[in-house]
């Protein structure tokens, strides 16, 4: 029924035969409202934290809350359609950036305690990004988008992209 196969196996069948019980995959990207002008190229970022058989899919939803899929877009690196202006911009071992809170540090006699912060940035092997490139946006790409991991619906975040019109000033010459 579905589409193409990929690693030897049919979407559903990949879905069907991944085992969830220890897949400790997140999300860390978050759900947006976006104004994107004609012709332009947009990125909808998926940052993942991933287990090692999660699939990322990319699909389009047929309301805003994304409750029913239209189709998917792209299952991990594949695409399902042949619009070529989809496509999903991938990138293992993400650089991450962590703010660590010490409640009450101690301080000198003459300072209160405060609270300090510390950030540091580090590499992820377990983090990647599995971002949907949509080139030459037109009205009929109006609408929202879903990456989800897996079949897990409460494991995925959805952008909802409006055409906004360019609005020309007009110059009235006076004769």
């Amino acid at each position: 029924m579905l589409y193409t196969k990929t690693n030897g196996y049919t979407l559903e069948e990949a879905i069907i035969s991944n085992d969830y019980s220890d897949d400790n995959s997140l999300i860390l990207s978050k759900s947006n409202n976006i104004s994107v002008h004609a012709n332009e190229t947009i990125i909808l970022p998926c940052i993942v934290q991933k287990a090692p058989n999660t699939i990322v899919i990319w699909n389009q939803c047929e309301d805003p809350s994304c409750n029913q899929l239209r189709i998917p877009l792209t299952v991990n690196k594949e695409n399902f359609i042949e619009d070529l202006r989809f496509r999903v911009l991938s990138e293992n071992n993400i650089k991450t950036t962590t703010v660590k809170n010490n409640n009450k540090a101690s301080a000198p006699s003459n300072l209160n305690s405060r609270e300090l912060s510390f950030t540091y940035e580090t590499m992820r092997s377990d983090v990647s990004s599995w971002n949907l490139e949509i080139r030459k946006f037109s009205r009929s790409d109006e609408g929202c988008y879903q990456c989800q991991l897996n079949s897990y619906k409460d494991k995925a975040i959805h952008y909802c992209l409006k055409l906004q019109s360019r609005i020309f000033s007009k110059k009235l010459f006076c004769f």
